[in-house]
């Protein structure tokens, strides 16, 4: 099962767009990610089915596949949110601050 890192502050994951992002709740990239975790965890799910006896070799191969896309997902989601908490992390100067952090 995949896990998304929750937290009160307003989260960063727009920064991408553009170096002087304010953190905000509710940015259609938050949506996204939770979506993908969602997706993720679905894929999980699908696969454990697909590990039946009663199913064919093929759909065994499909549940493999299954689990290698989720768990290719996951690693990308986990990335971004790191990404995002150490974005976030750092100051207007450009150093990591620890001051009224709730993570990392």
């Amino acid at each position: 099962m995949v896990f998304q890192h929750l937290t009160l502050r307003p989260k960063l994951f727009h920064r991408v767009a553009g170096r002087r992002a304010q953190p905000v709740h509710g940015h259609f990239a938050e949506y996204v990610t939770t979506f993908l975790y969602i997706v993720a965890n679905g894929t999980f799910l699908a696969a454990s089915w697909c590990g039946f006896e009663v199913y064919s070799k093929r759909v065994k191969l499909n549940g493999i596949w299954l689990f290698v896309i989720g768990s290719a997902l996951c690693t990308l989601l986990s990335m971004w949110d790191m990404y995002e908490r150490f974005s976030a992390k750092k100051s207007e100067s450009g150093k990591p601050s620890s001051k009224a952090r709730n993570e990392v």
